[in-house]
């Protein structure tokens, strides 16, 4: 393809190591959104608690 420069490929440790770094990265981040979940879990169940009538967007008839 014209448009992308001439690189030259990685080496085997080099592709290595990059992927090992993405894994590690992504790990990282399923353990945020992890902690983030329960967080949001906690608010949902107080806000629920604080206001039974209501459950999400929804009011209960």
């Amino acid at each position: 393809m014209p448009d992308q420069p001439d690189l030259p490929a990685l080496s085997d440790d080099d592709l290595r190591e990059t992927l090992d770094l993405m894994a590690t990265a992504v790990a990282s981040m399923s353990d945020r959104i992890d902690d983030l979940t329960a967080v949001a879990d906690k608010q949902i169940k107080v806000a629920t608690v604080n206001r039974p009538e209501f459950v999400g967007d929804h009011q209960l008839k």
